[in-house]
């Protein structure tokens, strides 16, 4: 009985071990995706940057630093919709980033800039 215990603990340490190293190399591979995400923006090629950062998301969703340099990439081509909703998701993470708070407020006034427009 007691090797059976032992047995069973070793295998979940190392589906453990797996895990973690899983999850680890996931999120080595989604900062590689952000940073060229940040440099594709850096050269104002949005539409590439943004496939980029759906590519690091797909990899570490909960991620507020992708989600708002996304929603920054997004503002920069008008699409403040979207923009917003990325924001959105980086606050529900990290609700007292004011760097995104002033990023989300700033892209409601546009929004209502762009309807007083029409």
């Amino acid at each position: 009985m007691y090797k059976k215990i032992l047995l069973f603990i070793t295998i979940v340490i190392l589906l453990i071990n797996i895990s973690c190293d899983s999850k680890e190399e996931r999120i080595k591979e989604a900062n590689k995706w952000h940073m060229q995400a940040w440099d594709l923006v850096q050269e104002k090629k949005y539409d590439e940057a943004i496939v980029c950062f759906d590519k690091a998301l797909q990899l570490d969703k909960n991620n507020p630093k992708i989600l708002f340099n996304k929603g920054n990439a997004l503002m920069c081509q008008c699409k403040y919709k979207e923009s917003l909703e990325c924001f959105d998701e980086a606050l529900k993470i990290e609700p007292s980033n004011d760097y995104v708070k002033y990023n989300r407020e700033t892209v409601l006034m546009l929004i209502e800039k762009e309807k007083k427009n029409k």
